[in-house]
């Protein structure tokens, strides 16, 4: 895992501000940093770990940057940025390519050398030898820019789910991508300009979506998409094209015993993959059934392997899940390890913020954080059971809607639209009883419109508490999806109504926020997560099974029904939530008044009148209004850390 960054400029670059981007991307790799400037007019390069002494009359235009987490190849030769042997081709890549020495045999085969054993120098001679079409053969998570001095192009991919993030800017003049965009915003001419949309989307899902961001001029390069920027015409726009599609149709005709053998098999496989590496590896252990999966399979079919484990106990304990860990990994056998941990959000929650790049409203990433702070402490890559919800109906969300979806037929369907249009005309009020309470949301939930009416599952404000929170010179706009998603939902061909809102989990929710913990959360502490669920053959066979052998992880517990202790199977879902209510009340109250209601709060655009509504009612008890008001607390440190206003 590690870090990339690239700036041009036609005519000139100044490398210091590659060293500060770098720099900012510094625990995503803090074993190597390293740097090439290049004069593209005249196809020379200059290879550099700092800037002093650094030549500023050579006139670079263009610079990569990289920082190295060190996972595979520990040596020097497998640092970056990497060239080939002509020296025509310069890549940095921060990911892993799990089949890299298959790809390497065949490259051998065709006559390609090796000088390092890092699957860097295969991803870039896969490149050479097949150009764009090298991504059809990668397994993995990636993104990486190769820059072809030749054609003087670059080449920039990331991988088919968004494991791996990758932001970019381009004004017609100057073209900078970076891991992360708090890197992009040491650059003095990117303007830290808000974008509304953005805001919008952080308040219906708490999270943003692709190709936005928070930042107007900043943009994220979608999942399973490559670009394409010549740097000989650069007021060009970058060109996109994606090379991979979520697939569900059409439907595999197999037996559930079949399906369940196949299934183990591609699971086995993907897990044999994740434990490649060159530094400690360990499993993040919950008890849960997609840990306890990943955890059974791998002590079965690995032999004289024995694994580290890790569970964090918290000290709710209602968060508590030591005692289910210690129970499979006992049955087990492995290195388990457990670490008490007291969540201190008052202390961390600032740089917590900083950390996730932009506004991110899942309260999950306060124990996440601690998570992988605890595990850096042990290993460099941490394997998790990521994923399990989303390909196996593991949601609440799911029954939730299988339970209410007969009021969308007759007679049920045209009571709901005289209960709905009812609901419309009481006065709008922060409690319970129309507007955040259960039957309100079950109103707003069920339309004939599933996709519009989607992040009401999860959402702190719904489109009706937004209008209200909102001043009345703002103009709200109620289109949350961009376009792109909705013809990507559209090429699923999906029509089931429960596997609708499956793809709009695993292209969305899994992407912008599921993944954003992983990555982000884990290179914080500079750590490696792996997933295996999410191999992308395994995805894809999954997605093909009929419906019924996977919801609520039927297959999964079947796969390892005689693999584990009984009381595992059994478990019902535990959530990763803190308990923010109750922080809103004692620890975080201050936070809430000095970020939402102070004169040195950066609200402008919302009502504090009615952001006072709120923390009354939710210091009343008479409603848990937490969630919202977590919302909000995360945008308004967001916006002081970045001394921005809203």
């Amino acid at each position: 895992m590690c870090g990339i960054a690239g700036i041009f400029k036609k005519n000139f670059i100044n490398p210091l501000y590659i060293e500060k981007m770098l720099s900012v991307l510094s625990h995503r790799g803090p074993d190597k940093k390293g740097f090439v400037c290049f004069q593209t007019g005249k196809h020379k390069y200059y290879p550099l770990n700092s800037v002093k002494n650094i030549q500023y009359s050579k006139n670079f235009d263009f610079i990569l940057g990289h920082v190295r987490l060190s996972i595979i190849d520990l040596t020097d030769s497998a640092h970056q940025p990497m060239s080939d042997e002509e020296n025509k081709l310069w890549i940095v890549y921060n990911g892993e390519i799990f089949n890299y020495k298959e790809l390497r045999k065949e490259l051998e085969k065709l006559g390609y050398r090796f000088k390092s054993n890092s699957d860097t120098e295969v991803l870039l001679y896969a490149f050479k030898k097949y150009g764009q079409s090298c991504l059809e053969k990668l397994r993995g998570f990636f993104v990486f820019c190769i820059y072809d001095s030749k054609n003087n192009k670059l080449f920039i991919a990331r991988d088919r789910l968004g494991k791996k993030p990758l932001k970019y800017y381009w004004d017609g003049e100057y073209f900078c991508f970076a891991s992360e965009i708090k890197a992009l915003l040491k650059l003095p001419w990117i303007k830290k300009e808000i974008y509304m949309k953005a805001v919008e989307q952080y308040l219906s899902l708490r999270y943003i979506l692709f190709p936005y961001t928070i930042i107007k001029g900043i943009k994220k390069l979608p999942p399973g998409c490559f670009m394409e920027f010549f740097l000989d015409t650069p007021q060009k726009e970058p060109v996109i094209t994606r090379y991979y599609f979520p697939c569900f149709q059409p439907k595999i005709n197999i037996s559930y015993n079949d399906a369940k053998e196949q299934s183990l098999n591609l699971l086995k496989e993907s897990i044999k993959y994740r434990l490649i590496s060159d530094v400690p590896l360990g499993l993040f252990l919950s008890g849960g059934i997609d840990s306890s999966t990943i955890l059974a399979v791998l002590c079965y079919s690995t032999e004289n392997y024995k694994i580290n484990t890790l569970t964090a106990g918290f000290t709710d304990s209602n968060y508590d899940e030591k005692y289910y860990a210690s129970l499979i990994a006992n049955f087990l056998n492995t290195n388990h390890i457990e670490k008490n941990i007291i969540l201190n959000p008052k202390e961390d929650l600032t740089k917590i913020v900083w950390y996730f790049d932009e506004p991110f409203g899942d309260p999950s990433v306060i124990p996440v954080f601690y998570l992988t702070k605890a595990a850096s402490q042990y290993f460099k890559v941490a394997i998790t059971g990521d994923g399990g919800d989303e390909l196996f109906g593991g949601y609440k969300r799911y029954y939730i809607h299988y339970r209410n979806r007969f009021i969308n037929y007759l007679p049920f369907k045209a009571l709901y639209r005289i209960i709905k249009a009812f609901n419309k005309k009481i006065p709008f009020n922060w409690d319970k009883k129309h507007s955040c309470g259960k039957v309100s949301r079950i109103m707003e939930s069920i339309s004939d419109n599933l996709i519009n009416t989607y992040p009401l599952r999860f959402s702190g404000f719904s489109l009706r508490t937004q209008e209200i929170l909102y001043n009345a010179n703002f103009s709200h706009n109620e289109k949350i999806w961009p376009d792109e998603i909705l013809k990507l939902l559209e090429k699923t061909k999906v029509s089931n109504s429960m596997e609708i809102l499956m793809a709009l989990d695993q292209i969305t929710y899994l992407s912008e926020d599921i993944l954003v913990k992983a990555d982000l959360g884990g290179m914080a502490h500079s750590l490696e997560i792996r997933s295996p669920f999410l191999d992308h053959i395994f995805v894809e066979w999954i997605n093909k099974l009929p419906l019924s052998y996977k919801i609520n992880k039927k297959i999964l517990r079947d796969i390892i029904r005689d693999k584990v202790p009984v009381e595992i199977l059994g478990r019902k879902k535990a959530g990763f939530n803190p308990p923010i209510g109750k922080w809103m009340k004692t620890i975080l109250k201050d936070d809430l008044f000095y970020y939402l209601l102070s004169d040195e709060s950066p609200f402008c655009l919302f009502k504090k009148e009615e952001i006072k509504k709120i923390m009354d009612l939710h210091f009343s008890g008479k409603i848990n209004l937490g969630e919202p008001l977590w919302i909000l607390l995360v945008l308004g440190i967001w916006l002081k850390t970045y001394n921005l206003e809203l």
